[in-house]
C-alpha cells in the first residue's frame, strides 16, 4: 500500500513553526490521500481531524476549511454513494461539536433513499438506539437471529483467544472491551425487538443467548443484559 505523501508529522511541524496555512493543506491532503487506507483508517478520523479542529481554535481559516470539508463530504456521499463518506461526515461533525447533523441527515435519507440509508445505518445505529427510534431500527433489522450470530462469531474469536492466553493485563483488557461490545450489541437487538412487540423473535434470541452464555461458562453475567433491556 502506498504511504501517504503528506504525513501528520509534517502537519505538526508546520503548526509548531506557526506555518498554519501549510498545516491546513497537509491535514487536508492527508485526509484525502488516506481515504480507504485501512492502515490509516483510525488515524485519519481521530488524530488528523482532532488536530485540524484544534488548529481551528487558534487559526480561523483552519476552522473554515474543516467546515467546508464537512459540506464537501456530504456532497460526495450523495454523489458517489460511498458509505464511508458518511463515516467521514460523522467524524467531522463530531469534531465541530455538531453531532446532530449526521443524525438529521440519516433521518432524511431514511425517508428519501432507503438503499443508501441501509448502507450507512451501522454508523448511526447507536444514536438511533439512544433516541429510541424503535420503529426506524426495526426496519433495518431484517434477520435478528442472523445479526446475533454475526456478533457471537466475532465475540468468540476474542473469547477463544482469551481462554488460551490471558496471562497479561492487556489480554484481560482486550477481552473486557470485546465482552462489553458484545453485550451492548446483543442488548440493542433485544431492545429493538421488545419495543416493537416482536415477542417471538425476542424470546428466541433471549433463549439462544442464555444457552450460549451457559456453554461458555458466562451464565452469571447474563444479568448485565437484563439490566439494560427496557
Amino acid at each position: 500500500m502506498i504511504e501517504p505523501k503528506h504525513t501528520l508529522d509534517k502537519a505538526r511541524e508546520a503548526v509548531k513553526l506557526k506555518n498554519y496555512a501549510d498545516a491546513i493543506k497537509i491535514y487536508n491532503n492527508f485526509f484525502e490521500e488516506t481515504f480507504k487506507n485501512s492502515a490509516k483508517y483510525g488515524v485519519r478520523l481521530s488524530y488528523c481531524l482532532s488536530e485540524w479542529a484544534a488548529l481551528g481554535k487558534i487559526y480561523p481559516p483552519a476552522l473554515k476549511k474543516l467546515k467546508n470539508k464537512k459540506d464537501e463530504t456530504l456532497l460526495l456521499l450523495k454523489k458517489e454513494r460511498e458509505p464511508e463518506r458518511f463515516h467521514d461526515y460523522f467524524a467531522i461533525c463530531k469534531q465541530l461539536k455538531s453531532p446532530e447533523l449526521p443524525y438529521q441527515e440519516f433521518l432524511r435519507l431514511h425517508k428519501t433513499d432507503k438503499v443508501l440509508s441501509s448502507q450507512i445505518i451501522h454508523f448511526i445505529w447507536e444514536e438511533l438506539i439512544e433516541n429510541k427510534e424503535w420503529k426506524i431500527c426495526i426496519e433495518y433489522l431484517e434477520d435478528p437471529l442472523k445479526k446475533y450470530e454475526t456478533y457471537l462469531t466475532r465475540f468468540d474469536t476474542i473469547f477463544k483467544k482469551y481462554v488460551h492466553d490471558n496471562s497479561t493485563s492487556h489480554d484481560k483488557e482486550i477481552f473486557t472491551h470485546g465482552f462489553n461490545w458484545y453485550i451492548k450489541e446483543i442488548t440493542n437487538i433485544l431492545r429493538v425487538l421488545k419495543n416493537n412487540n416482536k415477542i417471538e423473535d425476542y424470546n428466541l434470541i433471549r433463549k439462544r443467548i442464555s444457552s450460549d452464555f451457559t456453554s461458555r461458562g458466562l451464565s452469571k453475567l447474563e444479568v448485565l443484559i437484563d439490566r439494560k433491556i427496557e
